[in-house]
């Protein structure tokens, strides 16, 4: 989707909240917020910069954007472990990175993670979700 918008005080306004142009390329870092929110935070970003696919026999949850938020997110999962093991990928052609989750239980602990008392989401990630991991 874009935006276009004409008024100087409000291309000020969203650029002083982090929304400008070819921001998927800029090296943003996690905001500086209540610990208690951060899986919040995550959630949202996950809805924006994630994935979650059905393979042949797998079910693949990723996260993709710039190497430092990731890195940043990623320590953050560590430290509640739900991503013990990951590691942030650079990827060769583009200017992002990425990781992911590809095991059952990882894939289990992250969703209770940013689902469990949520109410605001994106609903359609989170049907994907429920329709790949129930039993």
């Amino acid at each position: 989707y874009s935006f276009y918008g004409t008024c100087r005080k409000w291309t000020d306004d969203l650029n002083s909240l982090g929304i400008v142009n070819n921001k998927t390329y800029l090296d943003m870092f996690l905001p500086k917020i209540p610990k208690e929110l951060i899986r919040h935070y995550i959630r949202g970003y996950f809805d924006g910069n994630g994935s979650v696919y059905k393979g042949k026999y797998t079910l693949t949850v990723s996260f993709s954007g710039g190497h430092t938020i990731l890195e940043e997110i990623l320590t953050e999962l560590k430290a509640v472990n739900v991503a013990p093991n990951k590691k942030v990928i650079k990827k060769k052609t583009q200017a992002d990175s990425l990781f992911y989750f590809a095991s059952r239980e990882e894939i289990r602990n992250f969703y209770h993670y940013i689902y469990d008392g949520a109410s605001i989401l994106l609903e359609r990630k989170k049907v994907l979700f429920d329709r790949h991991l129930t039993p």
